[in-house]
């Protein structure tokens, strides 16, 4: 900026004055968009924080008010969508979770007073009862609510069907689904994980459970050339134990099989926690901004808004994210991707998982205001 400022006194003329302008507007515009994405970043990981413990908290209560005994009577008589009805969470065990992620949403809307124009700014106010802010609420908390019964459904006819093949007991059964209680609290069981998890889970104590089969829990790393457990989400632990009993040509003795499978749910189900929450905190973060800026266009004051693609370096990068990098559109336009998939902005659900599960992309707004 000194530089830049040496250079504007020693010389005048009308080229290097608007040079000058043009370059301070480039840098003060670079610091805003540095703010807004700053902004964003920190009121995701607060929102994540709420989001996952309501969610673990709100799968925790409903797993230790299940009615086991009815749920066993269930089994026995072969009716699976009964069983899968007594395990299942209600709407109003899942309120909170709902309320925690629309307040993201509205303050994802509140937040972008900062980056409006002065002219407008004191006089702005988020409106989280416009008619698209509500109808945005009402579709997220639908998908969010028929998401997670959907998959615990298929997790208690998987745990099912597998337990009667191995031939389980229905009470072995029950015990999987809703764990086994240790005071006023339920551990162990599958309830709130993935299907995919919880085939991970039951393979794995398959796998520990038959001597023949044991060898199978351990894989060999490509790139360090070391054994680890097959499944990413199992505790090491355990790895000792189990590579002893390896050694000693043995299944896991079943209190050893407890602790093992134990650890390994309940690091599954805390991962499960942080997938969701990461991705609607940031779901509901990304929509509330888009929401405010649509009301902000409202305005007549406002010429444009414009939307910049902004890609954050991630660990696996998406190539056609980081292509996107710095396309700039208008807001209600969309971005277009080589696959066909056209997005208004980062974590648009129309993307779906391909485009928004991991992304760590950020929209960044701009407001230009009529000049007569």
């Amino acid at each position: 900026m000194q530089r830049l400022v040496c250079v504007f006194q020693g010389n005048t003329h009308g080229t290097e004055l608007r040079n000058y302008r043009e370059t301070v507007a480039a840098m003060s515009q670079n610091r805003k968009d540095g703010g807004q994405r700053k902004r964003f970043e920190d009121a995701l990981r607060g929102v994540e924080v709420a989001i996952r413990k309501l969610f673990i908290e709100a799968f925790t209560k409903n797993i230790a008010a299940i009615n086991e005994r009815a749920l066993i009577e269930a089994l026995k008589a072969g009716d699976i969508l009964k069983a899968a009805e007594i395990v299942r969470m209600t709407s109003a065990q899942m309120f909170v979770l709902q309320e925690a992620v629309r307040s993201g949403f509205i303050l994802g809307g509140g937040m972008i007073s900062t980056d409006l124009p002065r002219a407008i700014r004191g006089r702005w106010g988020f409106n989280g009862r416009h008619l698209r802010a509500e109808q945005w609420i009402q579709r997220n908390g639908v998908d969010l609510i028929g998401g997670i019964t959907e998959d615990t459904d298929r997790v208690v006819r998987k745990a099912i069907t597998e337990g009667l093949q191995e031939g389980r007991s229905h009470q072995r059964i029950a015990r999987d689904i809703t764990g086994r209680r240790v005071g006023n609290k339920r551990v162990d069981g599958f309830l709130g994980l993935s299907s995919d998890q919880t085939d991970h889970v039951l393979r794995a104590r398959q796998m520990l459970s038959d001597p023949n089969q044991i060898r199978n829990y351990f894989t060999r790393d490509r790139a360090t050339g070391k054994l680890k457990p097959r499944y990413r989400l199992s505790d090491r632990r355990y790895d000792r134990l189990v590579q002893r009993a390896i050694s000693e040509g043995r299944a896991l003795k079943p209190a050893e099989l407890d602790k093992v499978m134990e650890a390994h749910r309940a690091k599954a189900l805390g991962y499960r926690g942080k997938v969701i929450a990461k991705d609607q905190a940031h779901s509901a973060l990304a929509a509330g901004r888009e929401e405010g800026y649509l009301q902000v266009l409202e305005n007549p004051e406002v010429e444009t808004v414009t939307v910049r693609w902004q890609h954050n370096r991630s660990l696996e990068p998406r190539e056609d994210h980081a292509a996107m990098n710095g396309t700039i559109i208008q807001l209600g336009e969309a971005f277009d991707f080589p696959d066909g998939t056209q997005m208004t902005r980062p974590h648009d659900p129309v993307g779906g998982a391909k485009h928004s599960v991991g992304c760590r992309c950020t929209g960044i707004y701009r407001v230009r205001l009529r000049r007569d």
